[in-house]
């Protein structure tokens, strides 16, 4: 209900397994919001009040049906983890590198073919799953990233030199990385 956009002062949201579609527009008041938690519901579209949560730390929108990800992205500066486990998206916006706090960011079982190069940016990065998607090259500029743990790469068609690196851990998969043209 709109109602919820009077709770001011409210920090956390769960409004996880409940089947909404859409989000009511007052969610975008909640301007003290840090997390906001709807994984299992029915929304096949990035719910646009979620742009203006400034203060937002996590985002939790696991196991929905979501298809693409708004520029408006941006606006989350202080968003620390990012789970989108179990999506229909197929990519990312380029701007996904302004997220300067992002370090963590759970994208499996997606579609994802390819990711941008700004994803490079991401200096905080520490977590990245990209399992069961269709993956078959990363960005070079994903060897840059020194805070980033070996990422989860399981269950992508992965070229074969690729794939040879990420079973050799991580100092391989980032030396593969850096000598890409």
């Amino acid at each position: 209900p709109e109602a919820i956009g009077r709770l001011e002062n409210l920090r956390i949201l769960n409004l996880s397994h409940n089947r909404l579609s859409a989000l009511p527009e007052s969610i975008g008041n909640l301007a003290f919001l840090e997390v906001l938690d709807l994984r299992s519901n029915a929304l096949t579209m990035w719910p646009d009040p979620i742009s203006l949560l400034a203060n937002l730390r996590a985002l939790f929108l696991d196991h929905n049906r979501i298809q693409d990800i708004p520029k408006s992205i941006v606006r989350l500066s202080n968003l620390y983890s990012l789970l989108l486990w179990d999506n229909l998206l197929t990519e990312l916006p380029e701007c996904i590198g302004q997220l300067a706090e992002l370090g963590a960011l759970n994208l499996g079982n997606n579609q994802l073919r390819i990711l941008p190069a700004s994803i490079g940016q991401l200096a905080n990065l520490e977590s990245l799953d990209l399992i069961n998607n269709r993956l078959t090259a990363l960005p070079k500029s994903l060897g840059q990233l020194k805070a980033l743990k070996l990422p989860e790469l399981r269950g992508n068609p992965l070229n074969s030199a690729l794939q040879s690196a990420y079973n050799n851990g991580l100092h391989a998969l980032r030396t593969y990385l850096n000598d890409l043209k």
